[in-house]
């Protein structure tokens, strides 16, 4: 049962992360890679009127808080926090489930936000 929640929990970390990988993916690929082709794609289809939907997906508050989200959401399979009470004192311990896809999710997400924090750093740096 608690295998199965896990794995719903990666799923929907996976289709949260979802904005921010349209808008990464294809940005590294044309900056390290050059190519523009994938950009070009997506420009036509935010241009076009029939998919006007798709701006609502690029909003900077989904793509962030789905980011943010996620990293909840998975933290939640892996990270297991106890705190016991002793004499004078109490004591935590922090348990770490090795649950390989919601791992992966995490890694995942920290990948992206680190990419979208330095590339909003670089941006703004004046030459």
């Amino acid at each position: 049962m608690e295998q199965r929640t896990s794995s719903r929990l990666a799923i929907a970390g996976l289709v949260l992360l979802l904005p921010a990988s349209v808008i990464v993916i294809p940005g590294l690929a044309q900056s390290l890679l050059g190519f523009r082709r994938i950009n070009d794609v997506l420009d036509a289809v935010f241009a076009d009127p029939v998919f006007s939907f798709t701006k609502a997906i690029i909003h900077p508050g989904i793509v962030l808080g789905g980011v943010t989200f996620a990293l909840g959401l998975n933290a939640i399979a892996v990270f297991r926090f106890r705190f016991d009470a002793q004499e004078t004192s109490i004591v935590s311990t922090i348990l770490l489930k090795g649950r390989l896809l919601n791992m992966l999710v995490i890694v995942g997400r920290c990948l992206l936000l680190a990419t979208m924090f330095i590339y909003a750093v670089v941006e703004n740096i004046p030459c």
